[in-house]
């Protein structure tokens, strides 16, 4: 298993992070919620990309927005080999944004649960879209 997170698994591009956000559904599990769809295709990337937002409106620090992020990233890095597996090889990278929604005060054991369940869920519903 590989635990270490690339630059090519990495949601960067305007109209990738566009096309999420315009075409994307959304799965809640507060405090996080995930928009996920399947990006157009792109030439030697990951199967999954993602990226994690935490809103300026609720946390006007950038030192606290920064801690949740990478509390986000932590845990997904860590339970995210099982999802790309059930992915298989498709021509199709699975675009994943990560928005925490929550008030402060969320620990990080909290957040990898709600993220392990995200993740399951998406499970299930991108093996049944691929089998």
């Amino acid at each position: 298993m590989q635990f270490q997170l690339n630059k090519t698994e990495r949601l960067y591009k305007k109209s990738e992070i566009d096309h999420l956000f315009k075409n994307g559904k959304r799965l809640h599990e507060p405090p996080l919620t995930v928009i996920h769809a399947l990006l157009p295709e792109q030439d030697n990337s990951s199967r999954v990309k993602f990226m994690v937002g935490v809103p300026k409106k609720k946390f006007k620090k950038a030192v606290d927005r920064n801690l949740y992020r990478r509390r986000i990233r932590e845990a997904y890095r860590l339970h995210r080999n099982p999802l790309k597996s059930c992915l298989g090889d498709h021509s199709h990278p699975l675009g994943l944004v990560f928005l925490y929604n929550g008030n402060q005060g969320n620990n990080y054991k909290e957040i990898e649960v709600k993220i392990i369940l995200l993740l399951r869920r998406l499970e299930d519903i991108y093996a049944e879209h691929h089998r």
